[in-house]
């Protein structure tokens, strides 16, 4: 699906906005560890790393939950010295020291918690280079969207911050291949050009290439508030656009991605040669366990509208599968939804009381919630996601594939559900267990609905998001393993692998700054479905996509079980996704 290029050209005004006469800068040097003196030495360049404040430590392959030191050396005016400085400190973390020329300057900011210093004058060096550091304890993951911000900026009201817009079209960021990509920026009207402003953008793809760098002028006095750039037709996939501007001594920054074309991915598969008699063995494994259900209802849960039943079902390696089991007191049979977890969710009942039509059914897959009294790797390293990754007939995710199949089988043995219309969603490790689900059991699932994908092409996946190959070699460490059996495992889980047996229409979705699952793979996957499908990108959004992605991907769910009349522009993704 893409948002019609007809529409006028959009001005997009990007949460993604860490400048208005900032003094402080977005280029910092990072270091793991804690030593106060480094508030002051000299940084060596082998140890501390460059990063940027307002991107995503994920993104630069940085790692999260311990001590790190940041570092950044500013330049003060002397003309500022009658008015004074203040630093507006807000970082995702657990804890936040700030210190100016190895002078603590604040009490810590704890619980990412937002902090506005008067910093002391006799702490500034006036006309010279400060150096400005921060301690940052436990700095939390984020999925890809940066809330950090760090300010140093006048104590003076700045009636005319520094900013910038970014005007791009279309405006889901979605280009077509024959189409030349360009932008512009531009400095809104609020800003005084009695000075020029310098601009620095940089073009970089998803796996880290710098693309395309140029420098432009806005110079003072101009009426052309704005500069285009041009880049013409690209390859497909998805690419990062960092703007920096400066104006004398304040700065400013914009983040926003685009993509081109990811319809035209093509992903580096490695589908093992026994993959049919892998699965085919797989199944029968299930098929040896009798599924045992028991059925209890929880009044405590239930509501006027809704009757709530705990849902206990064996399992391969015996483990007995928990779900919530939520039916509408309306009477009749009902169409029906298998929602599978998030990495690590406990499914909650609640969370699917919407629809006085539609039964859901709520598992938590091994190793989750309910359902981890037998088997119980945590979620740490190795963790869920590596545990047995070094033995392909026993790694987790084909245990948690079965899950699936087992509670598509509980639906289909109640009287309550129309078993020709049962849809399998989930979003992360649930969207990568959707698509194998509907791929692995074609002839239970009516359709699908995944968001954010897991699971896909785990080649790539690893050289996109460059903390997860450390993750997979602490697992292996762990294990005492080989990359070849770990590739073994992947190559039989991975979703891009299985998708070409789905037969059931796909809704996929994606954040653009999503650095978990990047969009590469799931795509990667979504391009070699065969069946009807269409795909929501949602261009400023991470990891979790929040409310937007929750009424599309319902609505979508609704029409295609025959709830609700197709909308227009579905009957159209149909057709376009049924041409392909």
């Amino acid at each position: 699906m893409r948002t019609p290029a007809l529409l006028a050209l959009f001005i997009l005004l990007f949460p993604r906005l860490f400048g208005a006469g900032n003094l402080a800068g977005f280029d910092w040097r990072l270091r793991y560890g804690d030593d106060e003196s480094w508030a002051t030495a000299e940084p060596d360049p082998h140890t501390w790393a460059p990063v940027n404040i307002g991107i995503s430590w994920e993104r630069q392959n940085l790692f999260n939950g311990r001590t790190a030191w940041l570092r950044s050396d500013v330049t003060v005016p002397a003309t500022l010295q009658t008015t004074g400085l203040r630093l507006e400190l807000m970082l995702q973390a657990e804890r936040v020291t700030a210190f100016v020329n190895g002078r603590e300057i604040a009490p810590t900011a704890s619980a990412g918690a937002s902090m506005t210093i008067d910093v002391p004058s006799d702490a500034i060096r006036w006309g010279a280079v400060n150096r400005l550091a921060l301690r940052v304890e436990g700095h939390a993951w984020t999925g890809g969207s940066s809330i950090d911000t760090v300010r140093l900026i006048s104590r003076a009201p700045d009636a005319a911050p520094l900013d910038l817009e970014v005007r791009l079209q279309p405006a889901d960021h979605v280009f077509r291949l024959e189409e030349a990509v360009s932008f512009e920026i531009a400095v809104p009207a609020s800003v005084d050009l009695s000075t020029d402003v310098d601009l620095h953008t940089t073009v970089i793809s998803d796996f880290h290439q710098t693309l395309h760098t140029e420098r432009a002028t806005i110079e003072a006095g101009t009426s052309a508030r704005a500069v285009r750039t041009s880049l013409g037709r690209m390859a497909p996939g998805f690419y990062q656009v960092i703007v920096q501007a400066a104006q004398g001594d304040a700065q400013a920054q914009r983040v926003f991605w685009f993509a081109v074309e990811p319809t035209a991915i093509v992903c580096s598969l490695n589908p093992e040669p026994d993959l049919d008699a892998y699965w085919r063995t797989a199944k029968a494994e299930l098929a040896a366990v009798p599924p045992t259900f028991r059925v209890t209802r929880v009044p405590e849960k239930s509501t006027a509208r809704h009757d709530v039943f705990s849902v206990e079902m064996a399992s391969v390696d015996g483990v007995t599968l928990r779900a919530w089991y939520v039916v509408p007191v309306k009477a009749g049979r009902h169409p029906a939804v298998l929602d599978v977890p998030g990495y690590s969710a406990a499914m909650q009942p609640e969370w699917f009381m919407t629809d006085d039509d539609v039964i859901h059914l709520a598992l938590d897959i091994r190793g989750h919630g309910r359902s981890a009294d037998v088997l119980n790797p945590g979620f740490g390293t190795p963790g869920f996601v590596g545990h047995r990754v070094c033995e392909p007939d026993h790694y987790i995710y084909k245990g948690a594939y079965l899950d699936c199949g087992r509670a598509l089988e509980f639906l289909r043995s109640r009287e309550e559900v129309d078993a020709t219309r049962i849809a399998v969603a989930g979003g992360s490790q649930g969207g990568g267990l959707t698509l194998a689900t509907a791929a692995l059991f074609p002839d239970w699932v009516a359709c699908c609905a995944a968001g954010m994908p897991f699971l896909g092409d785990f080649r790539d996946h690893m050289k996109i998001r460059g903390v997860y190959r450390a993750e997979m070699q602490a697992h292996l460490d762990a294990q005492h393993g080989t990359w070849e059996s770990v590739f073994r495992s992947m190559n039989l889980v991975d979703t891009a692998v299985l998708a070409d047996r789905i037969r059931c229409p796909v809704l996929m979705g994606n954040g653009l700054f999503d650095d978990d699952c990047p969009p590469h793979i799931g795509f990667s996957a979504y391009n070699r479905i065969r069946a009807p499908k269409t795909y929501r990108i949602y261009p400023d959004e991470a990891h979790l996509l929040g409310a937007r992605w929750q009424a599309d991907s319902r609505a979508w769910l609704r029409r295609q079980l025959g709830l609700d009349a197709p909308a227009p522009e579905a009957i159209h993704e149909a057709a376009t996704a049924a041409a392909r």
